[in-house]
């Protein structure tokens, strides 16, 4: 029965991480297709957010803006090739172990074999191939990551413009003004609303993609914590 329950075990091990491999590079893929399709509507966008940003003048980005856009991508990117380099150098000292003194060559066998067992159970192996296999999982995984920076990029900055608008109306809160300001501020805040309806229409499937991408990962973690 024992050796039963670890068959199982390794067999439903073996299952979750060929169709991890299989849903984290159909997920780069499909990254990659939508922001292509971004990028054909990313210049009348611009045109519009330029139009937007030019109406609300008064609403200017304050200067530290810059300085947390550059942070946060700092951070996110310093992260991804902390965990990325981690995990290989964790694999490459496995294989070192299990090489058994084989020398660099065999180092490498084992490092890309264990790595990517997805192709490696599948074609034979050779270290063109597997140069060529660490090439593009570091590809689709900058890919990911670029997906959800990109989406939190332009998400602080829309928040950014909400919020001005928003310090602007507390500070006349209680004040007897005329119908006119108010009629400007509704007319700024539907500029900006209407923006962000745009900015989702164009960005809604990406960040569907991401948030899938995420919740699946995070749930096949969940189940290799219970092994």
């Amino acid at each position: 029965m024992a050796s039963l329950v670890l068959t199982d075990s390794s067999q439903l091990t073996s299952d979750s991480q060929h169709l991890a491999a299989l849903v984290f590079y159909v997920n780069s893929f499909a990254s990659l297709i939508l922001f292509l399709l971004l990028a054909r509507d990313w210049p009348a966008l611009s045109r519009h957010w330029h139009s937007v940003e030019t109406t609300l003048g008064r609403y200017r980005y304050p200067g530290g803006l810059a300085r947390k856009t550059n942070r946060i991508t700092f951070i996110i990117l310093c992260l991804f090739l902390l965990e990325y380099t981690l995990y290989h150098v964790k694999t490459g000292l496995i294989a070192a172990r299990c090489s058994k003194g084989g020398g660099g060559l065999d180092v490498l066998r084992f490092f890309f074999v264990n790595s990517f067992p997805h192709v490696f159970n599948h074609v034979s192996y050779s270290l063109p191939v597997g140069l060529w296999t660490l090439y593009v999982n570091l590809t689709c995984s900058f890919t990911r990551n670029y997906a959800d920076l990109f989406i939190i990029l332009v998400s602080v900055h829309l928040a950014e413009k909400f919020r001005r608008i928003n310090r602007r109306l507390a500070t006349v809160e209680g004040k007897d003004l005329p119908e006119m300001f108010w009629l400007e501020a509704r007319e700024e805040y539907n500029q900006l609303s209407y923006l962000t309806k745009i900015v989702d229409d164009k960005l809604s499937k990406i960040v569907l993609l991401s948030f899938g991408n995420n919740l699946y990962f995070i749930c096949l973690e969940t189940l290799h914590s219970f092994e």
